[in-house]
């Protein structure tokens, strides 16, 4: 069994690979991933505060990977299991998108997230990472809250 566990280095991602543990044990192959690709937030069709410069989004860029970097790190430390790999998804797009893709390419038998509490305004403009998982994922998912 393949288990792809996202971690974004927060408390609920956390909470949810240790489930996944909890819930699957030790034999299985366990891929801890983070999604490293920036985030622009958008108003109206323009981002948010003006426009950005190309060394602004460099940086953006830069800076999310290497979250993403520490983020794998960390979860694989406190994982602690004999058969984990970590991964950093780094292509352009959303980060169900990404995570879908990798799940495929790995052939993940399942994705396990954590589900991070949102107001209603947040969810109304900012999309649901577990949402899209599932209603795209080839495979169960697993929303740990």
């Amino acid at each position: 069994m393949k288990v792809l566990v996202a971690v974004d280095g927060s408390d609920e991602s956390r909470h949810a690979m240790m489930k996944a543990f909890e819930l699957f044990g030790q034999d299985p192959d366990y891929v801890l991933v983070s999604v490293g690709a920036p985030t622009v937030p958008l108003t109206l069709g323009y981002p948010a505060g003006g426009f950005t410069s190309p060394g602004e989004l460099e940086a953006a860029a830069r800076a999310a990977e290497s979250a993403a970097h520490e983020a794998v790190q960390q979860a694989e430390v406190e994982l602690a299991a004999d058969h984990v790999d970590t991964m950093v998804a780094s292509e352009p797009g959303s980060i169900g998108g990404s995570l879908v893709h990798v799940a495929d390419e790995i052939e993940a038998d399942v994705i396990v997230i954590g589900s991070h509490d949102r107001g209603v305004f947040e969810r109304l403009f900012d999309p649901s990472v577990g949402k899209y998982l599932i209603n795209h994922a080839n495979c169960p998912v697993l929303v740990v809250r």
